[in-house]
């Protein structure tokens, strides 16, 4: 999809959460085709990774975001709350995707008004979570999204050091100031 839209002088813009997905996302993807930014909740989790030793591509940060770059077939990777935002007129000829395990239930990828859906499920199954976490033997153990209190008191009990990870962007949302708001 990137590189056809290239050849015609579209950007794609490809939504994923900012935790978890879009790091996935960007795992596999080549950085050779083009130039790749990201929203500033995804680059703030980039980093994180990064520091941890996880490689990630190269990205350029959203403040350098231009409107000719769409011309150059450039990857925009951004959560799904900036969807029908008024930046995408910045960016101007696209094409957009969703990246969800949501995309594996029928109507959801044309309700979402997305020309393509990816399947990428980053839900672990709990026989499976409890695996890994014993596999991996975590020292800190952060939960996020969903069940927090739940899951913390879960492995508090079962001695574990884990503590609720809340997130500083309300929605996915980060205001730029001016009359931009991501």
């Amino acid at each position: 999809m990137w590189l056809n839209n290239q050849k015609t002088g579209q950007a794609t813009i490809l939504y994923a959460y900012s935790l978890g997905k879009a790091q996935r996302v960007l795992s596999m993807l080549n950085n050779e085709i083009g130039p790749i930014v990201v929203h500033p909740t995804i680059e703030t989790m980039n980093q994180i990774y990064r520091d941890s030793g996880i490689p990630l591509p190269e990205t350029i940060p959203w403040s350098s975001l231009q409107p000719s770059m769409a011309k150059e077939g450039v990857l925009l990777i951004v959560p799904p709350g900036t969807q029908s935002t008024q930046w995408q007129t910045l960016i101007g000829n696209h094409t957009e995707a969703y990246v969800s395990g949501w995309m594996k239930v029928r109507g959801i990828k044309r309700r979402q008004n997305m020309e393509r859906g990816f399947i990428i499920s980053d839900h672990a199954d709990w026989p499976s979570l409890l695996q890994t976490i014993q596999e991996t033997r975590a020292e800190n153990i952060w939960v996020t999204h969903g069940y927090t209190a739940t899951l913390v008191r879960f492995f508090t009990e079962m001695g574990l050091s884990a503590k609720e990870l809340k997130t500083q962007f309300r929605g996915d949302q980060l205001e730029l100031g001016d009359d931009h708001s991501v």
